[in-house]
This record gives structure tokens, sequence and C-alpha cells, in this order.
């Protein structure tokens, strides 16, 4: 009984490592390790996968699927300038600190690989497909971005106009003198590198109880 399991879960989902491992980098790394940069990600994570998943309908329903990739990613270019100018206008010095990794994100092979599939379901079930997905990255994104914070820093920052809210955490901001190494670009790679581990191990064990659920049934 488990060794069909094994065999589909070393099969297992190397599509979704290679996103997690692909958007990480891109989108992950090259943030300074604050929340408030997290926050504002998230929501231009969410922001792009909804309206493409909407704008993808949209193609089929005018048929020019022939155009998918063309489109999609013009869109999502499109759109990724408008949350830019967006910042800007709420907030200078986070549209300053982000840069281009909004643009990364937009057009990142975890949001493109999702939409340039083919999909023959209802808008509705896209909507909740792509949505999980991206709801489970966005999760691991501010866990990440909270660690970095605080155990960084020292603190808890959230965006405002003028940049960050900090809350201070500990008085004496010197006790995080060590770990000031997970506020760096190596640090988050590493941080990125254990994240990974305990996503694969994670993703193992669900779908190795799915395999023995789908076989008992049968």
């Amino acid at each position: 009984m488990l060794r069909p399991a094994k065999r589909k879960v070393n099969k297992m989902k190397k599509n979704e490592i290679f996103s997690f491992i692909a958007i990480s980098l891109a989108v992950l790394v090259p943030v300074p390790g604050r929340f408030a940069c997290g926050l504002i990600l998230v929501i231009a994570l969410n922001l792009f996968m909804f309206t493409g998943t909407i704008f993808r309908k949209i193609i089929y329903d005018v048929h020019l699927e022939d155009l998918q990739p063309v489109l999609i990613a013009i869109f999502l270019i499109f759109m990724g300038v408008i949350f830019k100018q967006l910042l800007i206008l709420y907030s200078p010095i986070l549209a300053l600190t982000l840069g281009f990794v909004i643009y990364m994100e937009a057009i990142s092979s975890f949001i493109v690989g999702s939409l340039y599939e083919v999909s023959n379901n209802t808008i509705g079930q896209d909507i909740k497909i792509n949505m999980t997905r991206s709801l489970k990255f966005s999760l691991i994104a501010l866990i990440f971005f909270l660690l970095r914070d605080i155990l960084g820093y020292g603190t808890i920052t959230l965006p405002k106009t003028t940049g960050y809210i900090t809350l201070n955490l500990f008085a004496n901001a010197k006790f995080f003198v060590p770990s000031v190494f997970l506020a760096s670009i190596p640090g988050a790679l590493v941080l990125v590198a254990v994240f990974l581990v305990i996503f694969v191990r994670i993703n193992r064990k669900l779908s190795i109880a799915k395999n023995l659920v789908e076989e008992v049934q049968k």
C-alpha cells in the first residue's frame, strides 16, 4: 500500500518547489528584512494573482487563447506599474525601498506559471485554486519577514506614509547583534533554505496522507 504512495511522492510537485525557490530568490531575498516590506509585497502578490486570473478568463471569453502568454505578461507588467504608482502616492519611501522588486514579483514564475496554464475551469474554480496558492505563499512570506524583523532588528515594523511604524520589542538592541545576520542577504538565503526544507517535508507528508486516503477509498 505504501509503495505506490511513495512513488507518487518521489515524483512530487517539482514545479511547486521550483516556483517556491524562484519567487523566494526574486522577492524575499533582495528585500530588507522588515515586516512592513513583506506586508506590501503580499498585498501586491495577491492583487496580481486575483486580477490575472480574471484577465485570463476574459482572454478565453474573447477567444484569444493563442495570445495568452503575451497578453498575460503585458497585463501583469501593467498591474505592476499601477501598484507601484499607488505605492508612491501612499509612501514614497517604501516605494523607493522596494525598487524593482514589485515588477519582479509581477513577472515571477510563481505568478506567470499559474496564469500561463490552460484552464477549462469556471472563473470561481480558477480563483479558488490560484488564490489558495497565493495565500499559502503569502503566509510563508509574512512569517519569513516577521522572523527577519524580530531576530535581525528586535522590532516589528508596519507600513506608514513616512516609512515604517517601528515597535521596539527589546530595550537593549545590542542583544540582537549576533542575529543581525538574518537581516542580511546571506541570512535571508539561509532562512529560505530552512523554509524550503520545511515546505518539502510538509508537502511530502500531505502527499502521502492524500495517496493513502485514495488507496483506502478504492
